[in-house]
């Protein structure tokens, strides 16, 4: 038996209960299944006083990954983009690309320099 828990990469899905982006992964040895959009400090602390999970989505290996933010008092310490837990159970998630390997601001920041173009 291995001394660690595994962790996968973080990549693109849609729920099967809602049809909404997450981004899904194994996050130490447990599945993990989050909503794509990077909290700020005030919405971070509104999902953990909600009973939410966050994740930081850390970069490593040239894959990001997730990583639980397991104690209420790092809502403040961001490192990392910080997520939440997506409100549908983790378990019944899917990747629709396996090959699809997540950069979690990249699509974000090409969507708001479209938009700031546009304006």
């Amino acid at each position: 038996m291995s001394a660690h828990l595994v962790t996968t990469p973080a990549r693109r899905g849609h729920c099967p209960d809602c049809g909404l982006p997450v981004l899904a992964g194994i996050a130490e040895g447990l599945t993990a299944a989050v909503d794509p959009a990077p909290l700020d400090l005030h919405d971070a602390l509104i999902a953990r006083l909600a009973g939410r999970m966050t994740y930081d989505c850390v970069r490593t290996d040239g894959h990001s990954e997730l990583v639980a933010r397991d104690s209420p008092g790092r809502v403040a310490h961001r490192r990392w983009p910080v997520y939440a837990e997506h409100p549908h159970p983790a378990a019944r998630h899917r990747v629709s690309d396996p090959g699809d390997d997540l950069d979690p601001t990249a699509k974000y920041r090409a969507a708001a320099r479209a938009r700031r173009r546009k304006s």
